[in-house]
């Protein structure tokens, strides 16, 4: 509680994020990797399990802050947690708008996402950028994704957003 950016950011391998809450952060909760391509063409941040936490009630600095981003990196599971009350995207996994496939075999299940996108747009529930083979998103459950009168713009915001380039994923229930 009452961090000034990300409550949570690694560029590590190997995590088991588990049976945290995660509240009155300044930008978000969980941030894996780098958008800084330098950094992700050398290192690896992948295998992680982010599981059964609570994410709410962020952006208190930054409204684009993410619930949990998954930046350029395999073999995720990101299942069971619930997200609320947020400016911006609940879970976003990927982050890349070409054709390599730098994201590969990430499950995305069981989420609870809600009140999120209430300020920004461009971005939804869970927000996928890029080619993505083996990944899969089921049985994730939106609720109260919608314009407030807090919007900056009428621009797209969705539960489940494919981006430019998405392919390779998997979606279902």
């Amino acid at each position: 509680n009452h961090v000034g950016a990300y409550a949570l950011e690694s560029l590590s391998e190997n995590l088991a994020i588990t049976n945290n809450e995660i509240t009155d952060a300044g930008a978000g909760g969980i941030k894996i990797g780098t958008v800084q391509s330098t950094y992700w063409s050398l290192n690896s941040y992948d295998n992680h399990r982010i599981i059964d936490n609570r994410i709410h009630d962020n952006n208190k600095v930054s409204p684009e802050g993410i619930g949990i981003w998954v930046i350029m990196s395999n073999n995720n599971t990101i299942s069971h947690n619930k997200i609320y009350n947020m400016s911006y995207t609940g879970i976003s996994l990927g982050w890349t708008w070409g054709d390599n496939p730098i994201s590969k075999n990430n499950i995305i299940e069981y989420n609870h996402i809600f009140n999120v996108m209430q300020i920004l747009n461009d971005g939804g529930g869970i927000y996928l950028n890029g080619n993505m083979p083996g990944t899969i998103v089921r049985k994730n459950l939106f609720k109260d994704i919608k314009p407030t009168p807090l919007h900056i713009s009428d621009f797209a915001f969705f539960s489940l957003y494919f981006e430019t380039g998405n392919a390779g994923i998997n979606a279902y229930d």
